[in-house]
Order: C-alpha cells, then sequence, then structure tokens
C-alpha cells in the first residue's frame, strides 16, 4: 500500500516536471514566431520604399519628358505663325515682279513724251499727262502693298539696294555717291526686288596742270 502510495506520488512529480519543460518550449516557438513576423514586415517595408523610389523616379521622368514635349510644342507653333506671317507679307512677290517691267515702259513713255513735248508744240502734253497719270495710279496702288521705289538721288551707294553699271568723274557728286540711275529699283516692305541701275562718282577729276604741279613738287623734294 505504501509503495503504491509512493509510486503514484513518482509519477504525479513526473507529469509536473513535463508540464514545467513543455511551457517553456511553447514560449520559445512564440518568440521566434514573432521575430519572423517583424524581420518579414522590416523585409516589406524595404519593398515598398524600394517602389515608391522606382516610381517616383519614373513620375519625374516622365514629368521632365512632358515639359520638353511642350517647349518643343512651343517652338514649333512659333516658327509657324512666324512663317505664316512671312507668306502674308510677301504673298505678292509674284505680282510685284510682273509689274515691274510695266513701270520701266511707263518711265520710258514718260521720257520719250517730255522730250517731244520739249521740241515740238503742246500735243503731246495730254499723253505726257496722262501717262504720268498711270504711272502715279500704279505707283499709289502698289505702295499699298509695300512696294517702294529705291531712292538713287544724292544718296550714297550701297550694294544691298544698288548695282554699279559705271563709275564717272564728277566735281558735284562726292566719291561713292550715285550720279545718276539708269533703271529704278523696287523693293517690297524690307526685301530687294531689283536693285537700282546706277552710275558711281569716283570723286573730282585731276587735271593735268594739277598733276605736273604735283610731280615737280615732288621731284624738288627728292633732290633737296
Amino acid at each position: 500500500m505504501a509503495q503504491n502510495e509512493e509510486n503514484k506520488t513518482e509519477e504525479e512529480h513526473l507529469d509536473s516536471t513535463d508540464s514545467v519543460v513543455s511551457e517553456p518550449l511553447g514560449s520559445v516557438e512564440s518568440d521566434q514566431s514573432d521575430a519572423e513576423d517583424s524581420v518579414n514586415v522590416v523585409m516589406l517595408e524595404a519593398e515598398e520604399y524600394e517602389q515608391l523610389k522606382n516610381a517616383k523616379a519614373e513620375s519625374d521622368e516622365k514629368q521632365k519628358q512632358m515639359l520638353y514635349k511642350m517647349a518643343e510644342y512651343d517652338n514649333l507653333k512659333k516658327r509657324a505663325d512666324r512663317e505664316k506671317k512671312d507668306f502674308l507679307k510677301y504673298a505678292t512677290e509674284s505680282l510685284v515682279k510682273d509689274l515691274i517691267p510695266v513701270l520701266d515702259s511707263i518711265d520710258q513713255a514718260v521720257g520719250a513724251a517730255q522730250e517731244a513735248n520739249r521740241e515740238t508744240a503742246d500735243s503731246f502734253t495730254a499723253l505726257r499727262e496722262g501717262v504720268e497719270l498711270i504711272q502715279k495710279q500704279l505707283l499709289g496702288s502698289l505702295e499699298k502693298r509695300g512696294v517702294s521705289v529705291i531712292e538713287t538721288e544724292g544718296e550714297a551707294f550701297n550694294p544691298q539696294k544698288h548695282e554699279a553699271v559705271s563709275m564717272a568723274a564728277s566735281d558735284s557728286v562726292p566719291q561713292n555717291n550715285i550720279i545718276q540711275a539708269f533703271q529704278k529699283g523696287y523693293t517690297l516692305h524690307d526685301r530687294v526686288m531689283r536693285p537700282s541701275m546706277v552710275v558711281v562718282s569716283n570723286g573730282s577729276p585731276i587735271s593735268t596742270d594739277t598733276s605736273s604741279d604735283q610731280i615737280e613738287e615732288k621731284e624738288q623734294i627728292e633732290n633737296e
């Protein structure tokens, strides 16, 4: 009887020992699970941060490309507007070129009528006045469209507006200034349609006496 009670006491002691040992094992497994969860959370946060970083970089790149496209579109629009203005401004260029020979014919007719009026009677006066009226009307019509006659009388020679056909000595016209215009030139706004054909002064002529005096004076200086 006493032996049975002793055996029972040992079994209860073993059971209590097993329960004591089993409790720390459960707590250790729980701690490991919590640690693994925290590691997973950290890994997820790092991946999310990397994803956000990549998304921001991609967004910045797209914004940069969009700004570049907007600037390129703005430049194209400005260039198109400028080309449109130039087209409208010079749309009558071909018309002007076709009318310039007509102006030449009118100039010649006016000159012929003036010469005839001087030599004969007043029979050509009406003709001259009529041609001058046509000339005035035509020039007025062209001036409304931006056509102007290139000035030549008393002007300095400008290779962008004048074409020199010859040079001549002149006492009254300074050197490199225009003496006479053979053919008028015209501009459309700021563009030259045809330069004026002119005679340019190369200065006053040097007389023979003056040149001889200069040569003698030079020889005297050299001999001294």
